[in-house]
């Protein structure tokens, strides 16, 4: 009897020491970069946007199941893999009736639609909406390491990056011959008043591959004390728009050759889209009769006029 469970024991024991050296040596060999989010209990790397009680379609519970089903039938292969020598016409046939009765049940689910990710995001994808799905497939394989979010719109791929791996990123991005992102079409600051734990900053790089038609998005945070390192030598075109960054929010770039203010005057004090930054400003312009020319002059507000509030308006879009 326990002859017949040699080999059983023999596969298990060579299945462990073998996942075990390649467990080892992926961890000595590896370069290993720990982090907070990366190492934190949720598995994406950054906290969750949605409520863990939201609503989606109970087919995410039949796909679990049918995995289920299928491995442990899967399972009774084994058995007939180790006794193969000793099976008679018989045995041959039914385990080729089971495999095939398998293949069947399998084909039929996805004629049903209940394996078919359209199904289950409960959307119906066009062939430019498909474009975008493969590429955040290719982009999350290419790229994995330096990524940490998605957002995945129906014409726009949004990337999350660490800010430090910007210039390596983008390199990739416009080398690949798969990519090819070679036109850098804007770059769009939001000012969040660090209602976020991630910084106070969010910096879009919106990109465009004339060629294949997409576009994409990468993201990247920023406390508005640290400087971003420019991407002049990519993209010449982000010369003026680093420059209307840094005029209106104050956000500083590492290595850009002129950076300095291009939308408001040169003696202009402050930054104007910050949200901290009052609607009035500080300087006022006006025509001095005098002078018979424009004149500028401190900004004087009456003591009716003032009112102090010192919560923060923009905390109730976090509740």
């Amino acid at each position: 009897m326990s002859r017949e469970y040699i080999f059983l024991f023999q596969y298990s024991l060579i299945a462990w020491i073998v996942s075990s050296l390649l467990a080892c040596i992926s961890f000595l060999l590896v370069y290993q970069k720990p982090d907070s989010e990366k190492m934190s209990v949720y598995e994406c790397g950054f906290n969750p946007y949605g409520h863990a009680r939201n609503k989606f379609e109970v087919k995410f519970y039949i796909v679990g199941i049918l995995f289920i089903i299928f491995d442990l039938e899967v399972c009774y292969i084994f058995p007939w893999a180790i006794a193969w020598w000793q099976l008679n016409s018989f045995g041959i046939i039914v385990m080729y009736f089971f495999i095939f009765m398998l293949i069947v049940g399998f084909l039929f689910e996805f004629k049903l639609g209940i394996i078919d990710i359209c199904v289950l995001t409960n959307i119906s994808l066009n062939k430019l909406e498909y474009k975008y799905l493969y590429l955040f497939f290719y982009i999350s394989t290419l790229l994995s390491k330096y990524i940490y979010g998605f957002v995945m719109k129906r014409t726009l791929l949004g990337v999350f990056i660490r800010d430090i791996n910007i210039i390596f990123f983008l390199t990739i991005l416009k080398k690949n011959e798969v990519l090819l992102v070679s036109s850098l079409l804007d770059i769009v600051v939001v000012d969040l008043l660090k209602i976020r734990n991630h910084g106070r900053f969010l910096v879009n790089y919106i990109f465009l591959n004339y060629v294949k038609q997409f576009r994409i998005c990468v993201k990247i945070f920023n406390d508005g004390v640290m400087p971003i390192y420019s991407i002049q030598s990519l993209y010449k075109s982000s010369d003026w728009l680093e420059r209307e960054v840094w005029d209106m929010y104050g956000l500083k770039f590492l290595f850009h050759g002129n950076l300095r203010r291009i939308l408001t005057d040169y003696g202009f004090k402050g930054h104007p889209l910050r949200k901290d930054f009052p609607l009035i400003g500080y300087v006022d312009m006006y025509y001095n009769e005098l002078f018979n020319g424009l004149a500028l002059g401190a900004v004087e507000i009456t003591q009716l006029l003032r009112f102090y509030d010192f919560e923060n308006p923009w905390n109730k879009w976090t509740k």
